[in-house]
């Protein structure tokens, strides 16, 4: 399965070296996320690495649009303002990302 040889390459090593999401491949995330909710293993740590690598990448959009959008970013209320906030939030909802690298990243030096 080309996915699967994809998420072993790129995806799991991503998950030690968060720094390299950048060269993240177009639309390899929405596909991520996609496999991550059909795969029925419960031992599975794949829904894991798409949460944390989806809120991550909605805290780089949004911190780049805050950057270029300036000030007028900060205004409450304004969409920017709330998409961050919401990105945000996102990285602490059902297991913090903090909490996440750690898990995948033991768990990928255990394999």
């Amino acid at each position: 399965d080309a996915l699967a040889d994809f998420i072993a390459r790129e995806v799991e090593p991503i998950a030690v070296h968060t720094d390299q999401r950048d060269e993240f491949p177009e639309g390899a995330l929405r596909a991520l996320v996609y496999r991550a909710c059909s795969d029925t293993d419960p031992r599975s740590f794949l829904p894991f690495q798409a949460k944390l690598f989806a809120t991550e990448a909605a805290l780089d959009v949004t911190r780049s649009a805050v950057q270029l959008g300036g000030a007028s970013s900060y205004v409450e209320g304004s969409p920017i303002e709330r998409l961050a906030r919401d990105a945000y939030a996102a990285t602490l909802h059902f297991e913090n990302n903090d909490f996440l690298r750690s898990f995948v990243g033991r768990t990928l030096v255990q394999a």
